[in-house]
């Protein structure tokens, strides 16, 4: 299934300002802006938007993973052979996403 977001690589911006979060679609401040979380004394929010900006590349390892898994699967060899636990997760997830259907 083809992605519907924006696509990647997004970008966390270093040195965003001291109230906020950002993450870009480039590198620079004048790349499109996607996302903007509040500043927080825990640190929550800058983790939060490094994973965000890190979620399309993600998504991309995430589903290369379940093809290979469910390719090895199909193999005559495995017949029967049930999908791991985290095979299953990293199908949820990606549906989610909206990555898989």
């Amino acid at each position: 299934m083809a992605a519907a977001h924006t696509p990647g690589p997004w970008f966390y911006q270093e040195e965003s300002d001291r109230y906020t979060h950002i993450v870009r679609t480039g590198p620079s401040k004048g790349d499109k802006f996607l996302l903007q979380l509040s500043q927080d004394p825990t640190g929550t929010s800058e983790a939060n938007g490094r994973l965000i900006a890190a979620a399309p590349e993600l998504a991309d390892a995430l589903l290369s993973y379940v093809n290979r898994a469910r390719q090895a699967l199909s193999a005559p060899s495995m017949s029967g052979t049930a999908p791991s636990p985290e095979l299953l997760a990293a199908e949820a997830a990606l549906r989610k996403a909206g990555r898989l259907s």
